[in-house]
């Protein structure tokens, strides 16, 4: 009989790389924002913003005017491809054009690195109704009366600490979200995705002939 103690290791292994895979795979659609500005040129930049994905593969764009819907609902089939070839696959089925006006965004971007909050800063904040329902709901099921509340409270000093990050400036990576300090780059991207697009990038150079640019 074969040491199932020796397979542990491997199979943990193998499970990280396909949970990896996984979330990957569930991040590539919404690195469609982080590529749409080089995909459709300043022009269209200007007066477009990608605003979420809906259904795991359709692109919400928000656009200045009708005008510019129209147009660019005509160029969507080229659009959808060119964006594939940048993401590596059928990851974007559709583009949905909202002739709803461009969100309002701050003129400048001011790095907030550094901050720290101060001891008993965080857990002087408080946070919205809203919050601690959904807060109660994802810890219901917990029928142990003692872990449940742990788990309460550490989801707590969590929203807690997203309340200071949002009051100091953070904002959210445009990929998955999470709040992150501003490293001054063009798009805000948290050192997770930050990471994961250098590494795609390092690939993409890797695994092309000699000599092409």
């Amino acid at each position: 009989m074969r040491n199932q103690k020796g397979l542990a290791p491997a199979r943990g292994a193998i499970e990280a790389t396909l949970l990896s895979a996984e979330l990957m795979q569930a991040l590539r659609p919404h690195m469609a924002k982080v590529h749409w500005a080089k995909i459709v040129g300043p022009q269209v930049a200007s007066v477009t913003q990608v605003e979420s994905v809906r259904g795991g593969s359709v692109l919400v764009v928000r656009v200045k005017n009708s005008v510019w819907a129209n147009e660019l609902t005509l160029l969507k089939d080229d659009i959808i491809k060119r964006l594939n070839q940048k993401l590596g696959g059928k990851v974007i089925t559709d583009l949905h054009f909202k002739a709803s006006g461009l969100a309002r965004t701050k003129t400048k971007l001011e790095p907030v690195l550094g901050k720290t909050p101060s001891p008993g800063e965080i857990d002087r904040l408080d946070v919205s109704v809203a919050t601690r329902a959904k807060i109660a709901a994802a810890v219901q099921k917990i029928e142990n009366d003692a872990l449940r509340a742990q788990v309460e409270r550490t989801l707590l000093k969590f929203a807690q600490a997203n309340e200071w990050k949002k009051d100091q400036g953070w904002l959210p990576c445009a990929v998955c979200d999470a709040l992150t300090e501003f490293h001054g780059q063009e798009i805000v991207l948290c050192p997770a995705c930050e990471l994961s697009r250098r590494n795609r990038d390092v690939q993409t150079i890797q695994g092309r002939p000699t000599g092409q640019p």
